[in-house]
């Protein structure tokens, strides 16, 4: 449709030597799914903020990863740290599943489980757009706003 925008899913915010932002999502594992692509759009890895995988995608097999933490924020964190990580080290980054990402929480304790795969990224993509060194626990967090959800995300550069 001419003139339209796509939704914002995050935006930086000033912070002193570091970059923080704040991601939004209208449930918690939207919000986990913009997470994901706000990590690599910062990097620069355009291929891998792409669209999700479609449920109906039988091209991979299908891969799981699990997080348990305190909170949701820490589960966040653990999340982006991993796969910065593998992006860094590896040259891999993960394409999640559509309707692949779960948040539970019991009393103690909250779990995130995302369905995707890894994908090798392209050799143009080799160069770090940023360097990112780490996602960090300083002002980490997810609050409810509105109808939805936003994130808060400091990381080292």
């Amino acid at each position: 449709m001419a003139g339209s925008r796509e939704p914002r899913i995050y935006r930086e915010t000033d912070h002193t030597a570091d970059l923080r932002v704040e991601i939004y999502g209208t449930s918690r594992e939207e919000l986990f799914h913009h997470a994901i692509l706000t990590l690599y759009t910062l990097l620069g890895f355009p291929r891998m903020a792409a669209s999700p995988q479609r449920s109906d995608d039988r091209s991979s097999g299908g891969q799981v990863l699990t997080f348990c933490g305190t909170d949701e924020a820490d589960l966040l964190v653990q999340l982006l740290g991993e796969l910065l990580s593998v992006a860094v080290t590896e040259r891999r980054g993960w394409v999640p599943r559509e309707g692949g990402c779960r948040v539970t929480r019991d009393r103690d304790t909250a779990f995130l489980r995302l369905e995707g795969d890894w994908r090798d990224l392209l050799p143009i993509e080799t160069g770090l757009e940023r360097e990112i060194k780490a996602v960090t626990y300083h002002d980490a967090a997810i609050r409810k706003h509105g109808d939805g959800y936003v994130a808060t995300v400091v990381m080292d550069l």
